[in-house]
């Protein structure tokens, strides 16, 4: 089985670090079906799951990060006040209800952002695909 897949049965739960996650990362431990985990990705040195939201959030971040480095410094600042404050909450994440409520209430953010890639980026799949990849 190739590294990045993820095995068959259900999700390893040790792959999912809650309390180094926000909440697209968390919302890859709902139920299978709906949040479509695609692979396995590389966090921080942590392997963890990644599904299309994740993937296409983070994408969104580094074309924030390239293109507007200040606005970002400050969405990332805040949102880690966020995440912060969550932090003491990550338990109830671990509920795979809870988390696909997250996944679902993030949909129109993830089309969102989606949106933005494809406005900006020549290849917004490209960049979508490389995020979690291991360094090369």
């Amino acid at each position: 089985m190739d590294k990045t897949q993820i095995p068959s049965g259900t999700m390893d739960k040790a792959l999912l670090q809650y309390d180094s996650h926000f909440l697209c990362s968390i919302a890859a431990s709902g139920h299978r079906a709906l949040v479509k985990p695609l692979r396995t990705g590389n966090r921080w040195g942590v392997q963890i799951i990644c599904n299309r939201q994740l993937l296409v959030a983070n994408a969104f971040e580094e074309v924030l990060q390239e293109r507007l480095p200040r606005f970002h410094a400050l969405l990332r600042r805040n949102y880690n006040k966020i995440g912060r404050s969550l932090h003491k909450h990550y338990g109830i994440f671990g509920n795979p209800f809870v988390a696909d409520a997250i996944y679902v209430l993030m949909k129109p953010v993830e089309w969102c952002f989606a949106a933005v890639l494809y406005a900006v980026d020549e290849n917004p799949e490209s960049r979508i695909e490389r995020q979690y990849l291991p360094e090369q």
